[in-house]
């Protein structure tokens, strides 16, 4: 795995007119992990991308239930919305629920923070000002946009 210091060695190998074969030899590398680094735009490494959702598997055919439980909670008062605990205690005595409680808090987390339940369901901002569209009317604010949640 190559560092910053390492993209930054090949790119300035390579600016002083090194060959990427050379650069790879030298540094004992692949050519292909130095042409990435030679070609990459920001210079630094790329960070870590999934390449498909978290899965799972016990938890699967309760995702619709506990959907319904955090969307029956954005019209409930505050104190009375299900935190992930009491939502596994509900899955597990209702529903029958075999698994874990950390896939259901993992869910119920990511759930939560989803832009379609969201207080906000556009936002562009600038530094000078933000314009916020909340589901019943539009509002233009100074200051950049802090989120809080309700």
């Amino acid at each position: 795995m190559l560092k910053v210091h390492d993209y930054l060695e090949i790119r300035t190998a390579h600016a002083r007119r090194e060959s990427i074969r050379s650069i790879a030899r030298r540094l004992g590398r692949a050519e292909k992990t130095v042409r990435k680094a030679v070609h990459s735009e920001s210079g630094e490494p790329a960070g870590y991308t999934r390449t498909k959702p978290v899965g799972y598997p016990k938890l699967g055919p309760f995702v619709p239930i506990i959907d319904q439980i955090l969307r029956d909670d954005e019209s409930a008062p505050p104190k009375q919305r299900h935190h992930a605990k009491r939502i596994f205690q509900r899955l597990k005595s209702e529903h029958g629920y075999a698994g874990s409680y950390y896939p259901v808090r993992r869910y119920s987390d990511t759930a939560r923070q989803r832009p379609e339940g969201a207080l906000c369901q556009a936002v562009s901002a600038s530094f000078g000002s933000s314009t916020r569209i909340l589901p019943s009317m539009q509002a233009e604010s100074l200051a950049f946009p802090r989120w809080i949640r309700r």
